[in-house]
Parts: C-alpha cells; sequence; structure tokens
C-alpha cells in the first residue's frame, strides 16, 4: 500500500473529543493521556494514527519533549528520526515516518512536489 493510500486512510481513524485537551492549551505541551497507534509497518514506513494532544516534534524546551516521534523511538522504532510532514498538536490523524533515510526523503519529497494528498475533516461537538 502506498503512503498516499495510507494517508487517505486517516477519515477512518477514531475521532473522539480528547480529555483535558483545554488545560493544556495555553502551555503547548503534549497530553500525557494523548495516544498513538501504529496503523501501517513495513522495512521503510512506519505509518501512525497521532491522537490529538500530541506533538508530532519536539518543541522548545523540557516541557515539549514529549512528542509523536519520542513515543515511537521509546517503543522500539530506532529508525524513526524525523517526520517528513506534521499534525498541528491538537491535531488527530496519520504520520507517515520514514524508518530509513531513503524513505524518510522519498516521503519528504512526495509532500514537497505535492503528490502525497492531504484530507483534513473538521467534526465540532
Amino acid at each position: 500500500m502506498s503512503a498516499v493510500a495510507l494517508l487517505a486512510l486517516a477519515a477512518a481513524a477514531a475521532l473522539a473529543p480528547p480529555s483535558g485537551l483545554r488545560a493544556a492549551r495555553d502551555e503547548g505541551a503534549s497530553l500525557p493521556t494523548s495516544t498513538w497507534r501504529v496503523v501501517h509497518e513495513d522495512a521503510a514506513l512506519l505509518v501512525v494514527d497521532k491522537g490529538a494532544g500530541l506533538l508530532t516534534a519536539p518543541g522548545i524546551g523540557a516541557a515539549k519533549a514529549d512528542c509523536l516521534l519520542s513515543r515511537v523511538r521509546a517503543a522500539g522504532y530506532a529508525g524513526a528520526g524525523h517526520a517528513a510532514h506534521r499534525l498541528d498538536r491538537d491535531t488527530s490523524g496519520l504520520v507517515a515516518i520514514g524508518l530509513t533515510p531513503a524513505a524518510h526523503r522519498s516521503l519528504c519529497v512526495q509532500f514537497q512536489e505535492h503528490r502525497a494528498k492531504k484530507v483534513y475533516a473538521a467534526l465540532v461537538w
């Protein structure tokens, strides 16, 4: 399955109001209760369903070190160096992570050249 097809699965991800989101908004740090799960894994690519309330990449300062990439690495995916794209902290959805330098570079080029399609859907409650 291609990265483009996997990213199109974002609409199928479970979408529920994140608990405690308001309390952490001012600080900008990841919520301790925020979640993630692997939806696709092969030797070169990891696709993760990132829950709302979780930074994709670390921010400035120790308070913002907790993020999707740090959690993925802590779970044993040492090759997850950088995300080819990001989602805002309060946005849930799929994130593609190259597990090799070549895969990361390929993903970056696909996003830069707009060959990867992004679909955003807003739920208001």
